[in-house]
């Protein structure tokens, strides 16, 4: 086991942020990007957040999503303030990168990606299109000061049973959803039916 005071540990600690300072701004999407041992301490950091207080971080809920994962990708909830101190408004991914040490990953992206993305889809007059969490708590929206509130659109247990489904809402709103099997995020849209009979209408007068 390499001595974390070792000169041969600091090496190969200079090395590993080398290599993540590349990573990381060569990808601007990227905000953070941290390397953890199993008890929770930064091993290594890069990217624009700042420190967060060790022995914090493996009592998180995040941390111990990642942890339950088993190696596989975990996707973290968007959150207002991020992952680290400084980072501003992100969501992440993480996992365990080393089965023999339980190293753990989490990259940091900014929200702002989810947000271009939502943005350019349009499902007509007055339709809307967020990205929320199996809690029913908005991941992405274009008013991201709604981050981490409870999402417009609440899916009832027997809509989360269903991968992707489509429904009328009691003020006359189609909403369809989809929910991704990598993320495990959904993808609803609204729109007002009289928006669609409206464009109906459109194309009867046409033809």
């Amino acid at each position: 086991k390499l001595d974390p005071l070792s000169y041969e540990a600091n090496a190969t600690s200079q090395q590993l942020t080398e290599k993540l300072n590349f990573v990381t701004f060569s990808n601007k999407v990227i905000k953070t990007l941290r390397i953890f041992g199993p008890d929770g301490k930064t091993i290594v950091m890069t990217g624009s957040g700042g420190y967060e207080t060790d022995a914090t971080v493996s009592q998180t809920d995040w941390f111990k999503q990642i942890v339950e994962a088993g190696g596989k990708s975990a996707w973290l909830d968007s959150k207002a303030k991020g992952y680290s101190s400084d980072s501003g408004s992100t969501f992440g991914i993480g996992r365990i990168i080393s089965n023999a040490t339980s190293a753990i990953m989490v990259m940091e992206f900014s929200t702002d990606v989810l947000k271009s993305e939502i943005g350019s889809m349009t499902l007509g007059e007055n339709s809307s299109v967020v990205i929320t969490n199996p809690s029913n708590k908005n991941i992405a929206t274009l008013d991201m000061k709604a981050i981490e509130k409870a999402a417009d659109i609440q899916l009832t247990k027997e809509q989360f049973e269903k991968n992707q489904n489509s429904f009328t809402t009691k003020d006359d709103y189609l909403v369809a959803y989809y929910r991704s099997p990598v993320s495990g995020w959904n993808l609803i849209g609204e729109i007002p039916i009289s928006s669609m009979v409206k464009d109906a209408k459109k194309i009867f007068n046409y033809t």
